[in-house]
């Protein structure tokens, strides 16, 4: 167990690492067999909809484990889950008559997964030992893609195919000198293919509808890596050192909005639209009348590319045991990357750990333990993958505001295209600037026993992120230079009437951590528990997240979107009688935020990610009365815009049960006997105490369960809609599913497991 969070040999921070050594050839062969169903008729109903379709699920786990030969050993393992489940639409659409309608609709989607492993290890003589294993998962989903504002016709069909080939050689030489050697390829094989094809309408606040717009999408990874790590030993140091190395090709095949994307900023825009062509007018009427799309795109152009990726990393690190009771670690890890212009990023990793003693032979009072370290992350594949692609050579990224053409597209009716105002195609690029994104962590902490019966810990700590990912348009309008009802408006920087997405590395984060746990456990009982109080801010909400203002970052300063205040995690393990356990979970979240935004472009930077201001007049008609505050949808100088993520969602209640049932029987298993007294040992005269019998364990175990989620059929809510013109503004339109399903309240399912 590598307990140091802050070791030079990981490129990522982590708590409590177990790496797991077995020796080949031992013990006997062992097995499990497990199955769980899970019904929509154990299953309460969803509270937004009346009415489901049957739904249920099928989950099959066994493995086989033993030895092959003297010095040979194999684990096989196969799991196998498949399931028909609901999709729950929950949009604002417009009825056959054009009028605002909330829709409902229940879409039954299914998937299946398969994982198969294995593993063989060899013992070659005292020294040597090689591990080998195989790993396969076959995924396959259909009508993937529908939910809460993404109507049927949204749906996709996936299947998606990984093998891992591992190869691991282990040399011990005596005790002090360790050296493994690591391979490791992984082949991912992903296809995607959409059921509906035209041009995506979107509807900010109300629906997404039309053709998917993700398209048609073959994906080809092949993943390379190769480990070399040695561990020393020189009196009170122990040096560790090594290096990894790994590639990656990625060949892509993407149609993704080949078919066009028309971006409406309401539904009362789509609203009069609708009505003006069923009415015959033209586009001019249609928009002054306040309808029309506010943003129209399309791609064209080449759609299959591959790119590769190869990074390194190198590290040293000492653990230095300057007294029995006092150990401090301090290393260092160098890592570069291709395809990015940083290519040296050095990592100072520093812990240490004092236990304050009482005397010899007895517990700590107190364990103390304190850390730093630098932890790098890595550019995406994906986006070296799009900014190849949509570099205005390779692929051509139209975009046309206030379009007068709706329901064409520029593949269609390209004269309509070229008439109308566009923008020259934009672009996807790297920025020249771009330096690796590090997060800084630090950490104190206290650990302490609980007598005999358990332990509490306490730590703090404290992530910051320097130079985190997002994406700009570096080419946006320059502030108070565009007015949202003339499209052709706004000075542009770079003199080109063109939007240049450009990945930087300009954000930053901070995070705050408190965390307490307390553990207790005696013969019969087991409890632990978790409280954790947080607070998370940043400007970022990564690689793929736009700023609301290209020329002001700290206008998004603010509430992380996983920003929540307090976390409650309490859980238990209780032997009852005659075989029965009870194993009772309960989780407590407080409220996360969400952005509130008015769903349209007011800056002309092609977001729709603008948010409002503090209402200064009220007279205004722009102003909108929420239960977060009044709010001005056409903010003007001298107002202040809303902070990012204002809005308070609900927050998270859940208490999970489980109830088992286990058998023994078949022969008993051999009894440990005690090992003879040593030789010219003198026989105790102190009275003999009372020895408890202990349950004789027996060869084969038969086990049922029964475990329910949300065992109070509490509606724990997702967050609420957060755009102004949606007729749902401040409506959750789903339940959570950060700590359960979105297909049902609560679930109860049922498993029985066979082992020996």
């Amino acid at each position: 167990m590598n307990q140091n969070p802050y070791s030079a040999q990981y490129d990522q921070v982590g708590f409590g690492r177990i790496e797991i050594f077995t020796k080949p050839g031992a013990d006997t062969w062992h097995a499990d067999l497990f199955t769980e169903i899970n019904d929509s008729n154990f299953n309460s109903r969803n509270p937004f909809v009346t009415t489901q379709p049957p739904y249920h699920s099928l989950e099959l786990w066994g493995d086989l484990n033993g030895p092959v030969t003297k010095h040979s050993s194999q684990f096989t393992e196969l799991w196998r889950e498949s399931s028909s489940d609901d999709s729950i639409v929950n949009a604002f659409v417009l009825d056959s008559s054009l009028n605002p309608a909330s829709f409902t609709q229940v879409f039954p989607n299914s998937s299946a997964n398969t994982d198969f492993s294995t593993r063989y290890d060899w013992e070659l003589g005292k020294i040597q030992t090689l591990s080998l294993r195989y790993h396969l998962n076959l995924t396959d989903q259909t009508n993937a893609g529908v939910g809460q504002f993404a109507l049927a016709s949204q749906a996709y069909d996936s299947n998606n195919t990984e093998q891992v080939l591992q190869f691991s050689d282990s040399q011990t030489y005596g005790v002090k000198l360790l050296n493994e050697t690591r391979f490791q390829y992984i082949r991912d094989r992903n296809r995607q293919t959409p059921q509906t094809f035209g041009p995506t309408i979107v509807v900010q606040g109300g629906f997404t509808g039309g053709g998917s717009n993700l398209g048609f999408n073959n994906d080809a990874q092949d993943h390379y890596e190769l480990q070399n790590y040695v561990q020393t030993s020189h009196g009170k140091h122990t040096i560790d050192f090594g290096a990894r190395f790994r590639a990656l090709r990625d060949s892509n095949d993407s149609s993704a909005n080949f078919n066009g994307q028309y971006t409406f900023a309401s539904l009362t825009a789509y609203q009069i639209t609708e009505q003006g062509i069923q009415a015959g007018w033209p586009p001019a009427q249609i928009a002054a009348a306040g309808g029309g799309p506010s943003l129209f795109s399309q791609t064209t152009g080449k759609s299959a590319l591959a790119v590769s990726v190869l990074d390194t990393g190198l590290y040293a690190e000492d653990n230095y045991k300057l007294k029995p009771n006092l150990t401090v670690s301090y290393g260092l890890r160098f890592e570069s990357q291709t395809q990015i212009p940083d290519h040296a990023d050095f990592a100072p990793r520093f812990a240490a750990s004092w236990a304050i003693n009482r005397s010899k032979n007895k517990p700590p009072l107190a364990v103390l333990r304190a850390g730093y370290g630098l932890f790098y992350q890595r550019f995406p594949s994906g986006n070296v993958l799009q900014a190849e692609r949509q570099n205005g050579v390779t692929e051509q990224d139209q975009v046309i505001n206030d379009p007068t053409f709706y329901p064409a597209t520029c593949s269609t009716n390209p004269a309509a295209c070229s008439s109308a105002s566009t923008l020259a195609p934009a672009i996807f690029r790297i920025s020249p600037n771009l330096r690796t994104p590090y997060i800084q962590m630090s950490s104190a902490g206290a650990d302490k026993p609980i007598g005999k019966i358990g332990n509490i810990s306490a730590n703090y700590q404290l992530y910051r992120g320097d130079h985190l990912f997002l994406t700009r348009n570096i080419n946006a309008p320059l502030p108070g230079t565009y007015n949202p009802d003339d499209p052709t408006s706004g000075v542009r920087p770079l003199g080109t009437n063109q939007n240049i997405y450009e990945y930087q590395s300009e954000g930053d984060s901070v995070r705050h951590r408190l965390v307490v746990s307390v553990n207790l456990h005696t013969k019969s009982i087991g409890l632990y528990s978790n409280y954790m109080f947080a607070k998370s801010q940043a400007d970022t909400f990564g690689i793929g997240s736009f700023p609301s203002n290209s020329y002001d970052l700290h206008q998004d300063w603010g509430r992380s979107s996983n920003d929540f205040r307090n976390r409650v995690f309490l859980g238990g393990s209780m032997r009852l009688w005659r075989g029965f356990s009870l194993d009772p979970f309960l989780i407590y979240q407080s409220s996360l935020p969400f952005n509130i935004v008015t769903g349209q472009d007011l800056n002309g930077d092609t977001e729709f990610n603008d948010r409002p201001a503090f209402a200064t007049d009220l007279t205004r008609p722009s102003v909108v009365h929420t239960q977060w505050g009044v709010f001005d949808t056409q903010p003007i100088p001298g107002q202040t815009i809303i902070p990012i993520n204002w809005g308070k969602g609900p927050d998270t209640f859940v208490l999970n049960m489980r109830l088992g049932k286990s058998f023994n029987f078949g022969p008993p298993l051999p009894q440990e006997t005690p090992a003879p007294p040593p030789a010219g040992a003198t026989t105790a005269t102190a009275p003999a105490k009372a020895v408890a019998k202990k349950p004789i364990e027996r060869k084969y175990n038969i086990g049922f369960i029964v475990a329910a989620q949300n065992v109070l059929n509490h509606v724990n809510l997702a967050p609420p809609v957060g755009v102004l013109g949606s007729p749902l503004f401040g409506q959750s339109t789903a339940l959570a599913s950060n700590f359960g399903t979105g297909s049902a309240n609560r679930t109860i399912n049922v498993g029985f497991n066979f082992r020996f």
